[in-house]
């Protein structure tokens, strides 16, 4: 039975190109990853800012329309104080955290989180294992927004064998 949500909630073979990624760092390989993002799910850890929420995501309960809008991504900072939004391809690379909790965004929103946000430094696949990260500026040109196709990917920047202008 399909997903409903239009992406898979299965990300193998995106990760078996990260994994190819990490033991060699060459162009073709990321471009085989911005590739496959596009229909990629990701997985994003949620916390609460309010007692209520945090008490709500705590107990396992129901969280109220306005307990949900109190909702935002947790975000990693690096050592050199730069933030990136850690995103995961399967639950199974999410950390457990207490008064959290964790939905799935297909791959689009999860770009447009990063480039829309003027203190997010980039995306980063995976942090807490074999990690791939993509800076804003990879993602702004390698994703160019349209309306009506969001987080598609600029074939011409991915396509390692594409030609620039004549």
């Amino acid at each position: 039975m399909p997903s409903k949500n239009n992406f898979p909630l299965s990300n193998a073979a995106l990760e078996s190109k990260m994994a190819a990624f990490i033991k060699d760092r060459s162009a073709q390989n990321l471009a085989a990853i911005l590739q496959l993002l596009p229909a990629a799910g990701l997985f994003l850890t949620m916390a609460a800012s309010t007692p209520q929420a945090r008490q709500a995501l705590k107990n396992g309960g129901t969280l109220s329309p306005q307990m949900r809008k109190d909702l935002h991504p947790i975000i990693l900072k690096t050592q050199k104080g730069e933030d990136f939004l850690p995103a995961y391809t399967s639950p199974k690379a999410i950390p457990k955290q207490e008064n959290s909790m964790v939905i799935c965004l297909p791959f689009g929103a999860v770009c447009q989180t990063v480039t829309r946000s003027p203190t997010l430094t980039g995306l980063v696949l995976n942090p807490f294992g074999e990690n791939v990260i993509l800076r804003r500026d990879l993602l702004e040109k390698a994703f160019r927004s349209s309306s009506s196709n969001p987080g598609s990917a600029n074939s011409d920047l991915v396509n390692p064998n594409a030609r620039g202008p004549q």
